[in-house]
């Protein structure tokens, strides 16, 4: 049996289960059955993810304070208990990752910008012009449609 004490909680594992206490009352607030190597949470969630925000909030140098003590209070909807899973798995992948994740997200999302902005514009005289050049007879609708049409001759 192995025991870990934190500010106010105490997480007591055996070989099939673990237990979260109140550490001033003894109390069960959660527990979780061991499945292949790892305790699977089976009742009080809610508890333990506001238990983990304590804990953060706790943190002199976090800077998300307000964030947290928004989404503790609304802990009782599921849509707040599912982000503050989101949450923190986010911040158990490692800083250099996330970081890429990041910069991937926004690549994709500027792409989907310059492309929504290129579907309702229209195409560009340089553009028709070298489609004409290229063989095509088709007219573009739009100036996304006139760069597939380009690449789809230059490819021929």
């Amino acid at each position: 049996m192995f025991c870990s004490v934190y500010s106010y909680l105490i997480i007591v594992f055996d070989s099939s289960c673990c237990k979260f206490q109140e550490l001033g009352t003894g109390k069960t607030i959660g527990y979780g059955k061991e499945q292949d190597g790892l305790y699977l949470l089976e009742y009080g969630p809610s508890i333990l993810v506001g238990f983990i925000i304590d804990e953060r909030l706790r943190v002199k140098k976090n800077k998300h304070k307000d964030l947290l003590h928004a989404l503790k209070s609304c802990l009782h909807c599921d849509e707040a208990f599912q982000y503050a899973v989101y949450v923190l798995r986010w911040e158990q992948i490692p800083s250099d990752t996330r970081a890429h994740l990041m910069r991937e997200k926004q690549e994709h999302f500027q792409k989907l910008r310059i492309e929504s902005s290129m579907g309702a514009s229209a195409a560009t005289p340089k553009q028709i012009s070298y489609l004409k050049s290229l063989g095509c007879t088709v007219t573009p609708t739009s100036r996304l449609h006139a760069s597939h049409l380009i690449e789809q001759y230059k490819s021929l």
